[in-house]
């Protein structure tokens, strides 16, 4: 096997070509012992250079059971497929692990898959906060057509970095119905809130929120909300 007295290269990547074909699940159980992580990744990166999909349940195995780092690694490969990928990443925004859950969200985003965008946006309703904000990130990302909606929902939100993340999206996407929810954030008791809000309103480039943000600018307590309405302005002075 990979891991065993034979220590040529070539020879442990043709031993991996023939377990990829045979016996894939060998070679999760190699990778994971480390020494066979060389050659697994030589034959992940040549098959993702021809465009070979046969290697893609490999990686999605791979994506699943590695973490840290090495997981980003492995969305990356899967977002190389593209399309290909896509139904198995929305199988995982299903799994009882949510870091892998905000991963394949990231990743479904990243690609761009508006189609995955229902399954992403029921995200937003996960008892994990940090899923939530992954998935108000990525409606921003992927701009489906009715995101504007799904976000301004997500300003309801009980936690206060999903609340930040739907508004860094609806910036993102310039969605008039952005501008009266935010509006009354300004006046949020949480100094996150009212920076989020002062930015998105400057990213909308609404004139009729200038007065607010100057009200901000000038006397809000926290010196990060004073900044972000400043910037909020600037951007409203480059529109005109």
């Amino acid at each position: 096997m990979l891991t065993g007295a034979d220590h040529d290269p070539a020879a442990r990547l043709a031993a991996a070509e023939r377990l990829l074909q045979t016996d894939r699940r060998r070679l999760v159980t190699a990778y994971a012992s480390r020494g066979a992580v060389p050659a697994i990744r030589q034959l992940i990166e040549a098959r993702i250079a021809a465009r070979d999909t046969a290697v893609l349940p490999l990686i999605v195995d791979l994506f699943e059971a590695c973490g840290g780092e090495e997981r980003i690694d492995f969305q990356v490969y899967l977002q190389s497929f593209g399309g290909a990928a896509e139904a198995e990443l929305v199988r995982l925004l299903s799994a009882s692990d949510p870091s892998l859950v905000m991963r394949a969200t990231d990743a479904l985003a990243k690609m761009g898959a508006v189609t995955a965008a229902d399954t992403v946006a029921a995200l937003l309703r996960h008892e994990e906060s940090w899923v939530r904000m992954g998935a108000a990130h990525a409606l921003g990302e992927m701009a489906p057509p009715d995101a504007a909606s799904q976000l301004v929902a997500a300003l309801d939100d009980t936690a206060y970095a999903v609340v930040n993340a739907a508004l860094v999206a609806l910036g993102r996407l310039r969605a008039p119905e952005l501008y009266e929810p935010a509006m009354g954030l300004l006046d949020s008791d949480n100094r996150h809130i009212r920076k989020h809000a002062a930015m998105a309103l400057g990213e909308l480039g609404d004139a009729r929120a200038r007065s607010a943000l100057e009200r901000l600018n000038e006397g809000d307590a926290d010196s990060g909300v004073r900044f972000m309405a400043g910037k909020a302005l600037e951007r409203l002075n480059r529109g005109l």
